[in-house]
């Protein structure tokens, strides 16, 4: 029973709670629209609101209105790693500004980000929110537990993992290629080696000079690839004619491979 107002709106934190039990029924659309009443209930002066209105609507397909919400919610605290680490995934979704991205994403993956509440999660729900501008907080104060969020679930490493996905594609459209690939790297000693890990991974690895390691990378992704990207294709075959062969008689064979792989794209 979500409590209300003498005007029939509900109290602000209850319609909060209200919107998450929304969300786990599937109802994304009517969470979002509660969502933004209580906003304008609180003046804009507590972060739970604006910053789930954006995770929701960043789920929705709609980045672009993400951000906006997600910019209301960094006015009211900026510090909250949530917040940051939403606002780059948002950017690299929606084709932004790659380098405001790498700096969101960089405070929300830095040491005083998501990973200091790695090994105890349940404190990131007191110690990232702000003391009173925030529900959750409230909550996980009295509770002492993580707080169940439909939205984010309860396994930090998740969300650590897609932080430094986004981190490594921002810092790589930054041309910082190297950076790239430590990020891309590492992802892979934890994770499975799907196409998207390892093509990004051989393309920092290619742009960065690094082209036996990265002949490699591209070719598990090339193999792997339904349908074939020609960018793909197109570092492996430099890579190919640039490696270092184990004979040097070998390596006429690799350019004329190189060449019969472009010839087969426009």
């Amino acid at each position: 029973r979500v409590e209300k107002l003498a005007d029939g709106k509900p109290l602000p934190e209850a319609g909060f709670w209200s919107s998450l039990c929304l969300v786990r029924e599937g109802g994304f659309e009517e969470a979002l629209a509660l969502l933004s009443s209580i906003s304008d209930q609180t003046s804009r002066q507590v972060l739970d609101p604006p910053l789930y209105a954006g995770i929701i609507s960043h789920r929705l397909g709609k980045p672009q209105e993400a951000l906006k919400w997600l910019s209301e919610a960094n006015r009211i605290d900026g510090n909250c790693p949530l917040v940051t680490w939403q606002i780059g995934v948002s950017l690299m979704v929606s084709g932004g500004d790659s380098g405001l991205a790498m700096r969101a994403l960089q405070r929300a993956m830095g040491p005083r980000g998501l990973p200091l509440w790695k090994s105890n999660p349940a404190r990131m729900w007191v110690e990232a929110f702000p003391e009173g501008k925030s529900y959750l907080r409230r909550a996980a104060g009295k509770t002492g537990k993580e707080v169940p969020c439909p939205l984010l679930g309860s396994d930090i490493n998740v969300l650590i993992r897609q932080g430094s996905l986004a981190l490594a594609q921002a810092c790589y459209k930054q041309e910082k290629f190297q950076e790239a690939a430590d990020l891309y790297g590492k992802l892979l000693e934890t994770s499975p080696p799907t196409v998207l890990l390892l093509r990004g991974y051989g393309l920092s690895l290619a742009r960065s000079g690094q082209h036996d390691p990265a002949y490699k990378q591209l070719r598990l992704a090339h193999e792997q690839e339904s349908p074939k990207d020609p960018i793909t294709a197109g570092y492996l075959a430099l890579c190919g004619a640039m490696g270092k062969p184990i004979n040097p008689e070998d390596k006429p064979k690799n350019i004329a491979w190189a060449l019969k792989l472009l010839a087969s794209y426009p």
